[in-house]
């Protein structure tokens, strides 16, 4: 908002986006005033003039008598200008209406051109709202059927068959990395579904392909082993990759589960370490506790506490099948 004020000798006191610029105003047509207006302030749209009025009321100039007649109505005090301008073409058709709208209803001169004009914006309006609404609608029931149609496929993951996290391999050693899959919801899962390999950042691990097509179709309550062949990489470190069960279409469905394998060079292994804890290795194996590396790694951890090594491995069996101590 600009305000301006006037003297009655027509000096102008101008401020404007907190400059101020006084000049003498020697016109008397509202069009001078306007262009002294524009070539000193400069709005980027079109304004209107309003003075204020013996009421306290605000009143728009639109005439050059108007202009005239707020001189006349202040007399030797300043006039006082608010330059307002217009921020977009509804307020535009607003005042238009405002200005054009007769005082009495019955007045059979009534423009009703404006009105019309302005009832076609709301309606458009209106109709928008009414689009963006319903195409809100439309997003929302669409996410809840893929939601449905996703969760009648209930997964399950039972367990690592094989390779279980942290298992060590030698560079560049074939493996098959097999996963125990249940179906816990109330429909089968869809013919010709696949295991993916899902993570453009994790390691496929020398698998050929992405995808591992199901053998069977798995009904309700059945379970069923997945595998993939593998190759442990040539360098040493800890890989990880990711996987996950989806349809034919490729809609993913159930966890993601992962393979975790560490390369271990065979000439940098612990071997007085295992010369250590020889017959403890032995012990744990015969319970079957296979994974010789995660054995050895729990007692030197444990500094040769058995119990405890069995304590955690019986533990992380149950954890990793999903079953509770009684």
């Amino acid at each position: 908002m600009t305000e301006t004020v006037f003297t009655n000798s027509h000096a102008i006191k101008l401020f404007s986006k907190g400059e101020i610029r006084r000049f003498s105003f020697g016109g008397n047509t509202l069009q001078q005033l306007r262009d002294e207006i524009q070539n000193l302030v400069k709005p980027s749209r079109e304004f209107v003039a309003k003075y204020e009025d013996d009421e306290g009321d605000f009143v728009t100039i639109e005439t050059d008598s108007e202009l005239a007649y707020a001189f006349e109505l202040v007399g030797s005090r300043p006039l006082l200008l608010k330059i307002v301008i217009k921020a977009n073409n509804l307020e535009s058709m607003v005042e238009g209406i405002a200005a054009s709208a007769p005082r009495e209803i019955g007045n059979l001169t009534l423009n009703k051109k404006p009105w019309k004009e302005f009832k076609k914006a709301k309606m458009e309006k209106f109709q928008f709202k009414e689009a963006r609404h319903q195409w809100k609608q439309e997003m929302k029931a669409a996410k809840k059927g893929m939601k449905e149609e996703k969760s009648r496929y209930g997964v399950r993951f039972v367990k690592h068959v094989t390779a279980e996290d942290g298992f060590e391999f030698a560079p560049s050693t074939p493996f098959v990395k097999t996963w125990r899959f249940r179906n816990e919801g109330t429909t089968a899962w869809p013919e010709n579904s696949v295991l993916l390999h899902v993570g453009k950042k994790c390691d496929q691990l020398g698998a050929t392909t992405d995808s591992v097509l199901l053998q069977r179709t798995v009904l309700p309550e059945e379970e069923i082993d997945v595998s993939v062949p593998m190759v442990s990489p040539s360098d040493g470190g800890t890989y990880t990759g990711f996987w996950k069960l989806a349809d034919p279409s490729g809609r993913k469905f159930g966890p993601r589960v992962r393979v975790q394998i560490r390369v271990v060079d065979s000439s940098s292994s612990s071997s007085e370490e295992e010369t250590s804890y020889g017959d403890m290795l032995t012990q744990l194996e015969s319970m079957g506790f296979t994974n010789k590396a995660l054995n050895l790694r729990l007692l030197m951890r444990t500094n040769g506490n058995l119990d405890k090594v069995v304590r955690k491995l019986l533990k992380r069996q149950q954890k990793m099948s999903g079953t509770k101590k009684p």
